[in-house]
């Protein structure tokens, strides 16, 4: 889960109790308020405890504190790991720009 909103207070506690309320474990997060902007930003990295449940749901559920806090959202699974293909040119440092 990452998300970003205006700096006020309860944003942690309203985000942890959510997600322990719907029998979620929080295995690392981290958060931090610009001051310059007054804008709070937070990583969660939780785990479902029930694994029957439907991530759906909890998404559908969160619409709630993302309304109250006006935060931008997503919630993404951090198992899914996307191919990547990193491409190196060893020849020269030049740009060749024209023929």
């Amino acid at each position: 889960l990452t998300l970003s909103c205006g700096d006020r207070p309860g944003i942690v506690g309203a985000v942890g109790n959510f997600l322990a309320d719907r029998r979620c474990n929080i295995i690392d997060s981290a958060q931090f308020g610009d001051l310059d902007t007054g804008r709070f930003f937070m990583r969660v990295l939780y785990e479902r405890l029930d694994p029957d449940s439907d991530p759906a749901l909890l998404t559908a559920a969160f619409e709630a504190i993302a309304a109250r806090f006006a935060m931008r959202w997503a919630i993404h699974d951090a198992a899914y790991r996307p191919r990547v293909v990193i491409m190196v040119d060893t020849g020269s440092a030049r740009c060749r720009c024209s023929p």
